[in-house]
């Protein structure tokens, strides 16, 4: 049997293929976005806890426990943009990562 598509066939074909390849142009330019991201927030990040790197001597300070723990508490809060893959992770790479 011989087969000869029709140039609808054909039509649909190409396009096809051609939102394939936008879908593929959409997820790589989302890609770089977050990689793009991702490297902004680790740089300030960065930055902030070279400025401050004994940053735990001034809990020593405080004669309050609760208020101790209270910023024990939110330097863990900060950390938990870090995934167990030790990679960057906030609702905006997860947006994007949706989007793709």
């Amino acid at each position: 049997m011989n087969f000869n598509p029709s140039g609808e066939y054909l039509d649909k074909k190409r396009e096809a293929d051609a939102i394939r390849k936008d879908i593929a142009a959409a997820r790589e330019i989302i890609s770089e976005g977050i990689l793009r991201y991702k490297k902004k927030k680790l740089r300030a990040r960065s930055k902030k806890q070279a400025a401050g790197m004994n940053v735990f001597d001034v809990l020593k300070e405080y004669a309050d426990k609760t208020e101790m723990h209270r910023l024990m508490d939110l330097w863990d809060a900060r950390e938990q943009y870090i995934n167990e893959f030790g990679k960057f992770q906030d609702r905006v790479t997860d947006m994007l990562q949706q989007a793709i």
